[in-house]
């Protein structure tokens, strides 16, 4: 059913892409980087713009995660790829610990294959996020439905993140307060 398929996409990736970009460009906008009230072409070359400008200086500059995202491309395709390593590291490190074999099982040919093991983790880990939407489509899911949910999240955090906290509270009061109102009466300021 590609209801329940829109769904498990929505919650797994779209939500989680949706805050991860709202975090990424809201902190953009804080910075000064974007200008508020920009259309959504001038974002979108700004953001351009931003990419070219890391490569060159703010490598060095850029905290963790935005240097991340940066590597994996930036932009709707960058977020989407590091919200996937972040949901598969968290993922792969609550199994670990969840079913812990002991130390004794984990250094049982050595430190160099515990080493090597965590580094080949790494790099699949890496890969499965470049290639994201194969990742979350897998054999048995749609992969058009995998690439449209998290891009609408993705446009949705934008969106999001270009009005200030303020605004955004307002907003979500204004509709709080006319959900409680009854019918026929205005409860607007």
């Amino acid at each position: 059913m590609i209801a329940v398929e829109v769904l498990e996409a929505v919650f797994k990736l779209g939500f989680p892409v949706l805050g991860l970009s709202w975090l990424l460009i809201h902190r953009l906008y804080q910075a000064g980087k974007i200008t508020r009230g920009s259309d959504h072409k001038t974002v979108k070359s700004t953001l351009k713009q931003l990419k070219k400008s890391w490569k060159k200086e703010d490598k060095l500059r850029a905290d963790f995660v935005q240097n991340k995202w940066m590597r994996f491309g930036g932009g709707f395709y960058g977020i989407t790829a590091l919200t996937t390593f972040i949901i598969i590291e968290i993922t792969d490190a609550l199994s670990f610990l969840w079913h812990f074999p002991g130390f004794d099982s984990l250094f049982e040919n050595g430190l160099p294959e515990v080493i090597f093991g965590l580094l080949g983790n790494q790099f699949e880990t890496f890969i499965s996020s470049l290639i994201w939407f194969v990742f979350w489509a897998g054999d048995d899911h749609t992969l058009l439905v995998w690439i449209i949910v998290p891009y609408i999240g993705y446009l949705t955090g934008l969106n999001l993140a270009s009005r200030t906290l303020d605004e955004l509270a307002s907003v979500s009061y204004k509709k709080l307060k006319r959900l409680g109102a009854p019918k026929g009466k205005s409860t607007d300021d």
